[in-house]
């Protein structure tokens, strides 16, 4: 997986577990996207995937497909 697409992962993954609220959703991010399937991410894509922002402020980086 290349670096944005990694990053974004990790930060969709973020917008995910601060919904659920859960505190530390950088550092659970980070352990769930080591074994995230393509059918989590795509789940993630489609609910999460129009966000410009994390939860962190930061921004998610736009990938092609």
């Amino acid at each position: 997986m290349e670096a944005k697409a990694a990053m974004r992962m990790h930060r969709l993954i973020e917008c995910l577990l601060a919904e659920l609220g859960v505190e530390d959703f950088c550092r659970e991010a980070e352990k769930i996207g080591m074994v995230a399937g393509s059918s989590f991410v795509d789940a993630l894509e489609a609910k999460y995937g129009d966000r410009k922002l994390c939860p962190c402020g930061k921004t998610i980086p736009e990938v092609k497909k």
